[in-house]
């Protein structure tokens, strides 16, 4: 994910990357957490999947955030901490 980000920064110039996670997707919603992606809130019956509509969890990183590429920020440790109000509700 972070290759393909900085693919999308620098190559094609998109100033934004958004990523939208289903909450029982840990796997996923750890990967943005460890690269620093902003959690920017909840789309409520966002897609119908298997028969019924889902919530997606919305995370986003601009280029900014991630100027000195962000495969070099996870490496280095300088990923951006960020806070994520989901893991304290129950």
């Amino acid at each position: 994910m972070a290759l393909v980000t900085d693919y999308l920064f620098t190559v094609h110039g998109l100033h934004r990357v958004e990523i939208d996670v289903r909450p029982e997707n840990k796997s996923s919603l750890r990967v943005v957490e460890k690269l620093g992606f902003r959690y920017e809130g909840m789309k409520k019956r966002y897609i119908h999947i298997n028969g019924d509509w889902r919530d997606h969890y919305v995370f986003a990183l601009t280029a900014e955030e991630a100027s000195a590429g962000l495969m070099n920020q996870f490496i280095n440790g300088t990923v951006i901490k960020q806070d994520y109000p989901y893991l304290n509700e129950k």
